[in-house]
């Protein structure tokens, strides 16, 4: 999937059928979808790369991804309060990691419905000593653990135009369960042979998003 030649001179046969889309283009992706819309599983980009730095994407990056939901999405109401939920627990668990390449489209077996893909690979990197603070999408003005509040989810919420109470209410929701949930499985996690857990819960609920909110 790169262009980088160097990252795929030496390797093949390549797996064939990707089309490449300029990064952070939304006008692009969209032209790309509307061309080959009923031979697209999914959409993978990856603004943080061990190689290649942090690149995060523009303002607005956000309020477009919830546009192209409303327009193709099947359930583009339940599928917004979807990705919403998405970037708040990214949030509170303290995800650096949570780039695009996360989040994905998934076409119906008639290849015509679309829907937002279960949330996958979901890391709390805050609990490791060397990483990023700042998370891969800006809520709001900010995108460092440390600076986002609920007026960064408020900006953000406005700025994707979803209703302000109510994507307030998803925020309060998740971060009323948050602490009994994690500690649930903490617990769970050291029964089952994983001393290391409840250390664990105490970095993310320290370094996390959610002791900003």
């Amino acid at each position: 999937m790169s262009n980088d030649p160097s990252s795929y001179a030496q390797y093949g046969p390549l797996t064939p059928g990707f089309i490449r889309v300029p990064y952070n283009n939304v006008d692009a992706l969209r032209e790309a979808l509307d061309e080959f819309g009923d031979e697209v599983c999914a959409f993978i980009a990856e603004p943080i790369q061990g190689e290649a730095g942090v690149f995060v994407p523009d303002d607005g990056y956000l309020k477009k991804c919830f546009d192209l939901l409303r327009r193709r999405s099947v359930n583009p109401i339940e599928d917004q309060e979807r990705l919403w939920k998405i970037l708040v627990f990214d949030l509170l668990i303290g995800n650096t990691d949570n780039h695009i390449k996360n989040l994905s489209l998934l076409y119906g077996r008639n290849l015509q419905s679309v829907r937002l893909a279960p949330a996958y690979d979901i890391v709390s990197t805050c609990v490791y000593d060397a990483g990023t603070r700042d998370m891969a999408v800006y809520l709001g003005e900010e995108c460092s653990l440390d600076r986002i509040t609920r007026h960064s989810l408020l900006q953000a919420a406005e700025e994707a135009d979803l209703g302000e109470r109510l994507a307030m209410r998803w925020v309060d929701e998740l971060a009323g369960r948050f602490e009994e949930s994690l500690k649930a499985a903490a617990d769970e996690l050291s029964d089952l042979g994983f001393p290391k857990a409840p250390g664990l819960r105490e970095l993310i609920l320290e370094r996390g998003g959610y002791s900003t909110l």
